[in-house]
């Protein structure tokens, strides 16, 4: 019974009792918890912005990252009853459960799910627009532009896809949705700002980089599957702007995840200086134990390389954060007039 009513005091609504509101905030408060204190695989990368060579922001891919469009063009282009392809097979190399890679049995079964929940919003949508071309407007908000594909393997995408397979397996029946298929569900959640434009960029220990991947979670699963309180995941009362508006919760929301990191210590360097052991730890654990052949060749960074890119984000001026936000509204602008195209294929 207390599952039903924590579900039911979980659902949007344009007003909410004080036992609604409470509840509501409890429980963004726990994926904001979640979010800091989780820990994204080692082939994951950090994300620092569109690809733009004239602002300084080089390519930015990892192996992961090339499985993951692969993949995913695979799937965009696919009969969802044929046969998998190869590409998304690949992807079991990624996936693992409990520490151990997952059987063919069990990723055949979160590749399912996935199917799922892809039907269940093709159906939501139909539902509630009308007209084909508004659903395809919807179709095309899910895609990362091609100056965006340095996102796709980010350590703020995976830590957004585990919120939504949280989400998910608490507010519906799809309880089997891996962090690597929620990625395919929706794969520019974490960038921090609307859509594919990056408003600031940030590491796992930053409040605004925290705030973004869990208000986009929770955006995502109101929006694409019609369940949760929506973006405004902590209730906060506002006359200007409704439960639903991707510019609720915002200020209550960073605000938030920075009493989470500090609280947690995880917050800035102290936050940084914390996981960069514990990625070393990581990695080199997998080394003594003989467990790198677990992992596709080449896609687990060196320790030196860990080392390197924590060392580079951490003792940062706020001569130079001002300068990373200035460069990252330049990119904003450029990727307009790029007129840069959806990532179908790689």
């Amino acid at each position: 019974m207390l599952y039903i009513f924590k579900n039911s005091c979980l659902k949007k609504q344009k007003k909410y009792t004080k036992v609604q509101k409470e509840t509501i905030r409890q429980f963004g408060i726990s994926q904001l918890r979640q979010t800091a204190d989780g820990r994204q695989p080692l082939f994951c990368h950090a994300w620092d912005g569109a690809d733009n060579l004239d602002w300084g922001n080089k390519e930015q891919k990892s192996k992961f990252s090339d499985a993951l469009q692969e993949a995913y063009s695979a799937l965009m282009t696919m009969d969802l009853q044929l046969e998998v392809p190869a590409a998304v097979e690949h992807l079991r190399h990624y996936v693992f459960v409990n520490d151990r890679k997952a059987t063919c049995e069990e990723f055949e079964r979160m590749l399912s799910t996935y199917k799922s929940l892809v039907k269940h919003r093709a159906e939501h949508w139909r539902a509630k627009y009308q007209d084909p071309s508004e659903i395809r407007l919807q179709e095309a908000d899910l895609k990362l532009l091609e100056s965006n594909k340095g996102f796709w393997g980010s350590r703020q995408q995976w830590a957004c896809a585990e919120v939504i397979s949280r989400l998910l397996s608490h507010l519906t029946q799809f309880k089997d949705l891996h962090p690597v298929f929620a990625i395919l569900l929706y794969p520019l959640g974490g960038i921090a700002g609307y859509g594919n434009m990056s408003l600031v960029t940030g590491d796992m220990h930053t409040a605004v980089s925290v705030h973004a991947i869990v208000h986009d979670a929770f955006g995502y699963v109101d929006w694409a599957h019609n369940v949760g309180p929506s973006y405004n995941y902590l209730a906060v009362n506002s006359v200007f702007t409704a439960n639903d508006s991707c510019m609720s919760c915002q200020s209550a929301g960073i605000a938030q995840a920075r009493r989470v990191l500090k609280h947690m210590g995880l917050l800035g360097d102290e936050g940084r200086s914390k996981r960069e052991l514990e990625m070393v730890a990581r990695r080199k654990a997998l080394s003594s134990l003989d467990r790198e052949s677990d992992y596709p060749e080449g896609s687990l960074p060196t320790v030196e390389e860990i080392k390197a890119d924590y060392a580079s984000r951490r003792n940062i001026t706020s001569f130079n954060y001002y300068g990373q936000f200035l460069t990252q509204l330049m990119l904003n602008v450029h990727m307009k007039m790029w007129r840069s195209h959806p990532v179908h294929a790689v």
